[in-house]
């Protein structure tokens, strides 16, 4: 008895019709080739039969949702580490802000602040001679009538203050970072950081007498 066939050739022809075939780009397909070859390696570094000879589509799909993935959570967890420590840093200066409230930050005026830093200087106390150098640049200011000096306020504040001085602004900001990233940060203050300082605070000076002059006019 004979055994019909059907003919599938119309089936396979209308089904055809409705795929739509991507071809890889040549760098998927170089990467593909690549990571074929890197587990068939492995296998045999560790004695696994491998048997396949190029690692499907599929699989590498999701191989790179998994890397995507693995990207995603370590930036997500940098970003939560770097919003912690600048919460910290910002805890810190509402702690004790540079220009915080002191009764010897009051007392004292430019001058006296000035020989303070020498002091410690000279003690090699470098981070606590910039700040008395910071000190006396904000009891300047107040002494010339350039901005009133407030123990309570920040160095944003003072900075905004300046606004109307840009010169002296530029200086008192870099003045003011350079203090803040070893009072608050965790640079170690040298005595270059101390000659840094002293030098902006007399270029503060030169353009507070410049325009005192030039008032006088």
């Amino acid at each position: 008895m004979a055994r019909e066939f059907r003919d599938f050739h119309q089936l396979i022809a209308e089904t055809a019709q409705h795929y739509r075939f991507s071809k890889a780009s040549e760098a998927f397909s170089s990467f593909q080739e690549w990571f074929t070859d890197f587990v068939r390696w492995l296998a045999q570094q560790f004695q696994i039969n491998f048997q396949a000879t190029r690692v499907d589509t599929s699989a590498m799909g999701n191989v790179f949702k998994l890397l995507l993935y693995g990207v995603g959570i370590v930036c997500f967890g940098l970003g939560i580490y770097i919003l912690i420590l600048r919460l910290n840093q910002e805890r810190k200066r509402k702690r004790g802000n540079v220009a915080g409230p002191s009764a010897v930050s009051v007392r004292l005026n430019s001058g006296e602040w000035q020989s303070e830093a020498d002091k410690l200087a000279a003690a090699k106390d470098w981070r606590s001679a910039c700040r008395s150098l910071y000190m006396a640049c904000l009891r300047l200011l107040d002494e010339s009538a350039t901005i009133a000096f407030n123990p309570t306020r920040t160095n944003i504040e003072y900075y905004y203050a300046l606004s109307g001085n840009t010169a002296i602004q530029k200086v008192f900001r870099q003045l003011a970072n350079l203090v803040d990233a070893f009072w608050f940060g965790d640079r170690v203050a040298k005595d270059e950081d101390f000659n840094t300082c002293k030098q902006l605070l007399g270029e503060i000076q030169t353009s507070i007498e410049a325009n005192a002059k030039s008032k006088q006019q």
